[in-house]
Formats: structure tokens, C-alpha cells, sequence
């Protein structure tokens, strides 16, 4: 699963959010935001034009997933580093990693995240600059989050109740 995860402005346009994802470069499928920006109209119109669901990750979920960038906004806001690169990877779910850290396009926020980077489809900016995978285990700051289950936070999986799980 590819996930792209999306912070906005009120108000931001389908071509704004679209923006930010061509710029991100990797195709998705599924898109993530915060669930307090699952009603905006911009990103509800792309993921219908991408034919691709449109995730709301509770905030609890967002803050228990370490991020790589910070947004001052979204630290104001939402009280997480960066609600598209924390949303991208939450979705994802526990062993994903952050494939295309957060990118601003106006208004809207973009990152992408893999619940698996080695299955991603040839041509992606991963290929193109490995330098931009991060691995939630391996992120300094953040201790140990391996898939062992020592150290791990909670994650968010968006086929259950939507409250992050042990």
C-alpha cells in the first residue's frame, strides 16, 4: 500500500491538493489526512477523480507516529510535526516508511509513505534518490519502533475502528 497524506488549509482547491501530490511524484493508493480535514471539499475531489479512498486518521494515531519534518502550522493546529507525513504513515500502517518526505505546494501539504518500499513500481522518486527512505525504525529521536513490537506505538488501521491499537 502507498499512501499519500495530505495537510491543507481550509478552503484548498482539488487543483491545489493536486499539485502537491504531482510534486511528491509517486503514484498512491489510498490517500490520508487528519480527520478533521476528511470533509474538505479539495481532497474529497481528488481522491474521486484518482478513484482512490480518502483516509481520516484520528489525531491520537497521528501523534503516536514519529514525522521527519516539522510544520509549524501543523504543530499550532493539529499539535503533530506534520499532519501528511504523520497521516501517510499512520495509514500505511506499523512497518511503513516515509518514501517522500513532506513537500508544500501553496496551501497543501503532500508526503507519501509505503507499507512496503521494495514493492514500489519502477520509476518512482525513490529510484530516482534513495536517499529519501526513511524507515520509522531507523529515525533517530524516535527509539525503538521495530516490528518486534519493543517500543511500539500505536498505529492507526483504517479498516478497523479508527482509534489507534496496541
Amino acid at each position: 500500500m502507498i499512501v499519500a497524506g495530505f495537510g491543507c488549509r481550509r478552503g484548498a482547491s482539488e487543483a491545489e491538493a493536486r499539485a502537491a501530490y504531482d510534486a511528491a511524484g509517486v503514484t498512491a493508493t489510498a490517500l490520508a489526512t487528519g480527520d478533521r480535514k476528511a470533509d474538505e471539499p479539495g481532497l474529497r475531489a481528488l481522491a474521486r477523480t484518482l478513484g482512490l479512498p480518502l483516509l481520516g486518521v484520528s489525531v491520537e494515531a497521528m501523534r503516536a507516529t514519529p514525522a521527519v519534518t516539522v510544520s509549524q502550522a501543523s504543530l499550532r493546529e493539529a499539535g503533530v510535526a506534520s499532519v501528511a507525513e504523520c497521516s501517510a504513515l499512520a495509514a500505511a500502517g506499523p512497518d511503513a516508511r516515509l518514501i517522500v518526505p513532506r513537500v508544500v505546494v501553496g496551501p497543501v501539504t503532500c508526503a507519501i509513505a509505503s507499507a512496503d518500499a521494495d514493492g514500489l513500481p519502477p520509476g518512482t522518486r525513490l529510484e530516482q534518490a534513495p536517499d529519501l527512505l526513511f524507515s520509522l525504525k531507523e529515525t533517530k529521536g524516535f527509539g525503538d519502533l521495530s516490528p518486534s513490537g519493543r517500543g511500539r506505538q500505536p498505529t492507526f488501521d483504517p479498516d478497523e475502528s479508527g482509534e489507534p491499537s496496541p
